[in-house]
């Protein structure tokens, strides 16, 4: 009996030792089921600047749906000074980029009807299918056209930009001193040079190098008075804001997750947009449709196999609508550990 009762002291001695390194910690365990609902039911949700570009590279049903999802969380959102920097900074070379991806793709469809009127070059072809190609290019270059034509006009006149305004009115954070910043970037460097995340990816940027950063820390600094979980959604997965493993994305950066803790004694969690909506839909009863789910995410993998959404050329990769049904069966095979994401 009384090696029994050792082996259980001993068992709750171990046990114990369990909690204080999972408190200790925090970010080399995943969380539990209870604590991602205390996350998704107490949490403030904090939003990157690639979450909102991307409404201007999503399609229309999707576009509103995110919108939807904006106002459905409306009380719980806020937002860093330095991303609503980025964001205006680049709305217009946004828009711009797309316009002119839609010329080009005009473009290409013009010497597309171009090889077709051939029809020396095309003995085979027959006369039906002749008329079925121009039907298609008639229809196809209509689209294109009017999407160009609607995609500009937003220079002028954005709705979705006013809109976008209204939802976010008093939840944008207050920015760094100028003398605070340059103790950032002198900090930022230190932490660069030993891959400290967030940002040393950003290192070799023309411009904006410390933007993650200055982000991080006005996150920090926010978390200090709001006490609470917070999710920050992105729409990009680098190394320096997720750790991964053998090709499988396993969730946010411990680093960073400790860092938070250390901060605020809260807990940090970050998700991927199309990974967002994903679990938004199972806390929050969301009911956003899975082809809506399965587009972000293509363009998610689209912008990360072109470049950063924020690069140093500034160009701006557009959604390839061919890839859903791809990305879509990617999507269905994930494993479990890449969807702690």
């Amino acid at each position: 009996m009384e090696k029994c009762n050792s082996y259980i002291r001993l068992a709750k001695k171990e046990f114990k030792i369990g909690i204080i390194m999972r408190k200790e910690f925090p970010g080399y365990y995943m969380p539990t089921e209870i604590d991602f609902q205390k996350i998704w039911s107490e949490c403030i949700f904090v939003f990157d600047t690639n979450f909102l570009l991307d409404i201007y590279r999503y399609s229309e049903e999707t576009v509103e749906h995110m919108f939807k999802i904006i106002e459905k969380l409306q009380d719980r959102i806020w937002i860093p000074y330095h991303v609503a920097i980025e964001y205006h900074s680049n709305l217009t070379n946004e828009i711009a980029t797309q316009v002119k991806k839609y010329e080009d793709s005009i473009e290409i469809l013009k010497k597309f009807k171009s090889l077709i009127e051939e029809k020396r070059s095309h003995p085979f072809l027959t006369t039906n299918l002749h008329h079925e190609l121009s039907s298609f290019y008639e229809k196809f270059d209509k689209h294109l056209s009017e999407r160009q034509k609607s995609t500009q006009d937003l220079i002028l006149n954005n709705p979705n930009k006013e809109r976008l305004a209204d939802l976010l009115d008093g939840k944008i954070g207050k920015g760094f001193e100028e003398n605070e910043l340059i103790k950032l970037r002198e900090e930022a460097n230190k932490r660069y040079q030993t891959k400290i995340p967030p940002g040393y990816k950003d290192i070799n940027k023309k411009n904006n190098e410390y933007g993650d950063f200055i982000i991080w820390k006005e996150i920090l600094r926010e978390s200090q008075s709001l006490k609470k979980p917070l999710v920050f959604i992105t729409g990009d997965s680098k190394e320096d804001w997720y750790l991964s493993s053998m090709g499988l994305t396993i969730g946010p950066r411990p680093e960073l997750i400790n860092e938070f803790f250390n901060t605020c004694g809260e807990r940090y969690h970050s998700y991927t947009t199309d990974k967002f909506i994903h679990y938004a839909n199972e806390y929050l009863k969301l009911n956003v449709p899975k082809n809506i789910v399965i587009e972000v995410e293509a363009l998610r993998v689209n912008l990360r196999e072109n470049e950063d959404v924020m690069s140093d050329s500034g160009e701006i990769i557009l959604f390839d609508n061919s890839k859903v049904d791809e990305y879509g069966n990617l999507n269905d095979s994930e494993s479990e550990q890449d969807d702690f994401i």
